[in-house]
């Protein structure tokens, strides 16, 4: 057999299959697309009166102190507990949690030229 015939064939193929998975897509598409439901009507249940009042004006935006990382909220406990929770399997009234403390900004703390998510590793061997 010629090998340029079975060259363009398996070239044509592959084109084939490609425009059957196209129409195939489409297909899904009309299937599984959403169907137009019938149109709710809304109605206008207030007066026009009271539609017309002034809405009143937002109140003003208080300012929060933003905690430190040397401050563990009670909601960074809460997640870290959650975490350790999710992790463990344990339920989060099972263990406390001492302490919170940075792990090092790189440093080299504790001896580890390690990033933090590696640090795991180490303590694992």
């Amino acid at each position: 057999m010629n090998k340029w015939l079975i060259m363009f064939a398996g070239i044509g193929t592959v084109f084939v299959a490609l425009i059957a998975i196209i129409a195939i897509i489409q297909v899904f598409h009309l299937i599984f697309g959403k169907r137009p439901g019938p149109k709710k009507q809304k109605t206008d249940r207030e007066p026009a009166s009271q539609a017309k009042l002034a809405k009143p004006a937002p109140a003003p935006a208080v300012e929060t102190k933003s905690t430190g990382p040397a401050q563990a909220g009670g909601e960074l406990v809460a997640v870290i507990a959650a975490s350790i929770a999710a992790a463990s399997g344990l339920s989060p009234s099972s263990f406390r949690i001492a302490s919170v403390r940075s792990a090092g900004d790189g440093d080299g703390e504790g001896g580890f030229n390690t990033p933090v998510w590696g640090r795991i590793e180490r303590f694992n061997r």
